[in-house]
């Protein structure tokens, strides 16, 4: 059984990380129109942007340095998070420096991250972006505050975002200013037709990896369908090794007389596909070929003009298997190139 990169897929019409620009501080108007929010996404320096809102981390910093002095009547403190988590702790009382003091708080509460700035001042801060907290207690006098309850909330470093209509599908719009500082880009689906990945043809032809990190191959039918796909769409005399392979279908298109190009556009698919055939039956002599990826014979070759345009023609080539399966390849060529569609097995 022979193996092939495989070079063509079924399109996901799904775009990646394109890079865009903001209009008026509040616009992205993506290369295609996106057609839904389902797998929207956008991204500034890497970061997603939620579509409520990215928040600045919940802080507060200690008016007074190490050492702290933990007495009986300023050793209680009690966090509560604006996601409903409270939890009361009573300190030891001693002298404590603040890589102890960060010690201790931290073995009896975890929602809660406390580390030492420079200065060698405590510094509280949400965990989860987004999560505001109180601290209340007689502790906060040990730690410098005049007040024994200190409400930290979040702001909002992103405004939210949601879709606005556009001809053919949406944009994006903040709903308030979004500093353009950053490198934006965003992730959307959109319609065949406006697909830059396929050009609007349903097949993107290029690599994909498998998850263990090699190149995904074909084999059996759909290796059949590479082959006749790959023969047809090559420009004979293009390989210089194989002068002899291809076809010369890209040769005649955009001329005149579409009845004459009919005929010459058949002959050309046949004889390229007489020559596949020849190949695969020296090939077996050497290695074993599946009856799947055999081709046995050529049923059909039917070309036609692309909705009445002469620089574009359909061909649909229909072939049988030596599974005794048919195969149908369907392409398009047309100036200044060629393209492979979604084919149908049988």
């Amino acid at each position: 059984m022979s193996e092939d990169l495989q070079i063509s897929y079924a399109c996901p019409h799904y775009i990646r990380y394109e890079r865009v620009g903001l209009q008026n501080g509040i616009y992205i108007i993506p290369a295609s129109p996106i057609n839904g929010a389902g797998l929207v996404e956008i991204r500034r320096d890497g970061v997603v942007l939620d579509p409520q809102g990215n928040n600045r981390e919940a802080t507060i910093t200690t008016p007074y340095t190490s050492p702290f002095r933990v007495r009986s009547t300023s050793n209680i403190l009690t966090i509560t998070t604006t996601e409903g988590y409270s939890n009361t702790i009573t300190l030891p009382t001693k002298i404590y420096n603040s890589k102890n003091l960060i010690s201790e708080i931290q073995s009896q509460i975890g929602a809660i991250k406390v580390e030492e700035t420079t200065s060698k001042a405590l510094r509280f801060s949400d965990q989860k972006l987004g999560v505001g907290f109180t601290l209340t207690g007689s502790f906060l006098k040990a730690l410098g505050f005049s007040k024994q309850k200190q409400v930290i909330k979040t702001k909002k470093s992103t405004p939210a975002w949601g879709l606005v209509s556009r001809l053919n599908g949406h944009d994006i719009q903040f709903k308030s200013r979004l500093e353009p500082e950053g490198l934006l880009e965003i992730s959307y689906t959109t319609e065949k037709r406006f697909c830059r990945r396929c050009g609007g043809t349903g097949v993107e032809n290029d690599f994909r990896f498998a998850s263990d990190g090699d190149i995904q191959k074909v084999k059996d039918t759909d290796l059949l369908y590479q082959n006749i796909a790959k023969a047809l769409l090559t420009e004979i005399g293009s390989n210089p090794y194989h002068a002899w392979y291809g076809s010369n279908a890209n040769r005649l298109i955009g001329q005149k007389n579409n009845a004459a190009i009919g005929v010459a556009l058949r002959m050309s698919v046949q004889q390229s596909l007489d020559k596949l055939q020849k190949v695969q039956q020296e090939l077996k002599r050497v290695q074993y070929l599946s009856q799947e990826e055999r081709l046995m014979s050529v049923q059909s070759v039917e070309v036609s003009a692309l909705n009445g345009n002469a620089t574009a023609i359909l061909c649909n080539v229909v072939v049988r298997s030596g599974a005794n399966r048919q195969v149908s390849v369907n392409i398009i060529f047309e100036v200044p190139g060629s393209i492979s569609l979604d084919g149908s097995l049988t």
